[in-house]
This record gives C-alpha cells, sequence and structure tokens, in this order.
C-alpha cells in the first residue's frame, strides 16, 4: 500500500514539473493547459515510468534512489549545455527539476523506510 501512495505522489510530482518545464508557468491559464496535455498524453507513461523505478529502487537498494534522484539534474544540463536562452525559463526548469530530485529522495526516505521497519520487526 505504501508502493501505490508514494507511485501517486511521485506521479502528481512529476505532472507538475512537465507542466512547467513544458512552458506552463506564465499565466494560469497556460499551466491548465500544459497541464492537460501532459496528463492527456503522457499519463499512462509516466505512472510506468514512476512505477518501474520505485521498483528498480526497491531491488537495488537505497542508493538506486540517489541515482534515480540525477534525473532532476536533466534540465540542469541542458541550461549548461545549450546555454541559458531565457533566463527566468532557465530558472524554473532547474528549479523544478531539482525539486524532483528532492521529492524522489524524500518519498524514498518516507515510504521505503517504514518498510524495511516494518520488515525488520516482523521477523
Amino acid at each position: 500500500m505504501r508502493s501505490f501512495f508514494r507511485i501517486m505522489v511521485m506521479v502528481i510530482v512529476s505532472a507538475l514539473t512537465f507542466t512547467v518545464c513544458g512552458g506552463g508557468y506564465r499565466k494560469l491559464d497556460e499551466f491548465l493547459f500544459v497541464g492537460m496535455l501532459v496528463v492527456m498524453f503522457w499519463g499512462l507513461p509516466l505512472i510506468g515510468l514512476v512505477t518501474l523505478l520505485h521498483f528498480v529502487e526497491r531491488r537495488l537498494g537505497r542508493i538506486a534512489g540517489y541515482v534515480i534522484a540525477t534525473i532532476g539534474l536533466i534540465p540542469l544540463g541542458l541550461v549548461i549545455a545549450y546555454g541559458p536562452g531565457d533566463p527566468v525559463y532557465s530558472r524554473i526548469i532547474v528549479v523544478t527539476g531539482l525539486g524532483w530530485s528532492a521529492a524522489w529522495i524524500v518519498t524514498s526516505l518516507i515510504f521505503l523506510e517504514r518498510e524495511t521497519r516494518q520488515v525488520a520487526q516482523a521477523s
């Protein structure tokens, strides 16, 4: 059950990150439109990807969570590789990418730590 809640939280965080990085950071109507497109076209693949990453982390251990969290550094790498362009957009995508990484690590610590404690107490 904890896996379901973690996947649900990370899908919401990922959808918000994709919405902001997709250009929905200027006005509310743009945010809602881009968010609708993200949910319509990327909803199921996003659920599948987050679920796959969650179970890979559970299988490989805690260190895999930190490796998976580096996915959030992709926007920073894009800004470094291609130049800043629009400075407001560059700042926003870097912050949302780092926010995604932080959310992955925090949900890992919250949800997976409880699972390991419960398994240890049951043994």
